[in-house]
């Protein structure tokens, strides 16, 4: 349906946990993350002695590898962050990587950028496929504007590899990938949390969550993890009463006192989420050089309702939506890994169902400066249109883009500092494009075409401070501008054993 009259739409986060009261009750110190203007402050403001960063361990290249050693530009946050900033999902956790931007609709219905790389799509299903690669663990999971938004929960990192990353990761690597890397069983030690929380948002429903985990060593060589959640989101949008014209067949219709229910979509705080979830994983050490792990995930999230209202002028107000029809939105998931690694003796070898390669070249100047240059290549592969056009071919053909980038990981003031950065040139061939266009691609359905290309430049980094034991400052390398959130206070309890 067309709308006769203009709208205009603010959208706001999907999390509407803003300001939180959290008391932990088992203590724990913060290792080392990337983050955009972040804080987390203990006792103290002097630069304090002996208080070194933390060596940040990675498995973004399919090793495991320190940060300062990755010749790549990598951005983490690791699990003391993603609890002290009360991430819960992929709305939280995207505004403290600096590389990565989105365009969100809703929880588990964003797309994904890095670097800027953009073809203009909007994440139709018929459009061109998404230009980062999204991973849970080892598996590739990405969507067209349906990112598979895990509840972040016993979750180890989350890593940003930016650039073309073709060889280690596939199609759709082309702007970068993301990495959600979980937690693995432990043999040597049994551990377990719970964690229960409440919140309310001003002028909008309260809710809660209530999470745990349980690592269970099951002999010196084998381990089983057990995770399971279940978090209730309150709305705080409402669908005020409205009538709207067709423009097309001057039908006026209305969102209220129709005889079908399902017309009827006034409601105060209509935009609710419902995540539950559960993962398995048992890991086996084979003997001293192998080691073999099986997993399983799954997640049901149900929203309901829309994630932007319409303050501005011809809308409704601020919180307030007219809407004609109903908005729900399910997404239920399974996943199944098995991973086998090990030391072949000249090599180490990683089975996860794909084959994985990536060469480059970098100078490491000292201990704590590393300098590197890379060329790499990412691509998005060709499809078939939907309808013949004599304006638009059939076939559209992969594009492909060429990254040149200089970077350098430095370490100073004895371990208590890094900054990290990269500049970068990269060259887009063969560019796909979308667009519902009759008159230009003589089709109302959604077609891709081929273009010239596009030239993009840019430069990123990121730095961090340690000041004393429990205080640092990291500060990233892009500006974004962040919507206001609706102001709440909740309350969590955690509990470690």
């Amino acid at each position: 349906m067309k709308q006769s009259n203009s709208r205009s739409t603010h959208r706001l986060p999907l999390n509407p946990l803003a300001t939180c009261v959290r008391r932990v009750l088992a203590p724990r110190a913060f290792p080392a993350g990337v983050a955009t203007g972040v804080l987390i402050a203990g006792s103290g403001m002097a630069l304090a002695q002996g208080f070194e960063l933390e060596e940040i361990i990675v498995t973004a290249q399919k090793r495991t590898q320190n940060l300062q050693d990755v010749p790549l530009s990598v951005n983490v946050l690791g699990e003391p962050q993603l609890e002290a900033l009360n991430i819960a999902g992929f709305a939280d956790y995207f505004q403290f990587l600096p590389t990565v931007s989105a365009q969100q609709f809703g929880p588990g219905q964003a797309q994904i950028y890095m670097r800027g790389v953009s073809d203009g799509g909007d994440g139709n299903f018929s459009g061109t496929t998404p230009s980062v690669a999204l991973y849970l663990d080892d598996q590739p999971v990405t969507a067209i504007g349906r990112n598979l938004d895990v509840r972040v929960y016993d979750i180890a990192r989350i890593e940003t590899l930016a650039g073309p990353q073709g060889s280690l990761y596939g199609a759709n690597s082309q702007a970068g990938a993301l990495r959600i890397v979980t937690n693995k069983p432990d043999p040597s030690a049994f551990s377990g949390g719970i964690d229960l929380g409440a919140n309310t948002v001003k002028d909008g429903e309260a809710g809660y969550s209530a999470e745990g985990f349980a690592n269970i060593p099951l002999a010196d060589h084998a381990a089983i993890r057990l995770v399971a959640w279940h978090v209730e989101d309150g709305g705080w949008i409402d669908v005020v009463p409205a009538s709207l014209t067709l423009s097309r067949s001057g039908i006026t219709v209305t969102n209220s006192g129709n005889a079908n229910p399902a017309h009827n979509t006034v409601e105060e705080d209509y935009n609710a989420v419902t995540n539950s979830g559960a993962r398995a994983a048992l890991g086996i050490d084979l003997n001293d050089a192998w080691t073999a792990a099986a997993s399983v995930i799954a997640q049901s999230q149900q929203s309901d309702g829309v994630f932007a209202d319409q303050p501005g002028p011809g809308g409704p107000g601020q919180g307030k939506v007219e809407r004609f029809f109903q908005d729900n939105y399910a997404d239920a998931w399974t996943q199944w890994g098995l991973t086998l690694t090990g030391d072949l003796g000249f090599a180490d070898f990683t089975f996860a169902g794909s084959y994985l390669d990536r060469e480059v070249e970098y100078d490491r100047v000292n201990d704590d400066v590393m300098v590197y240059a890379t060329y790499s290549e990412g691509f998005r592969p060709g499809g078939v249109n939907r309808e013949p056009s004599p304006l638009i071919p059939q076939i559209y053909q992969p594009d492909f883009l060429n990254n040149y980038e200089v970077g350098w990981k430095t370490s100073f003031a004895d371990g208590r500092a890094r900054f990290n950065g990269a500049a970068y040139a990269m060259d887009w061939e063969d560019l796909q494009l979308t667009r519902f266009d009759v008159e230009n691609f003589g089709s109302f359905l959604g077609l891709t075409a081929n273009t010239s290309g596009a030239d993009i430049t840019g430069i990123e980094g990121d730095f961090e401070l340690r000041v004393s034991e429990l205080t640092r400052f990291s500060r990233g390398g892009d500006e974004r501008i962040v919507a206001n959130r609706p102001r709440s206070v909740g309350l969590s309890l955690s509990r470690r054993f």
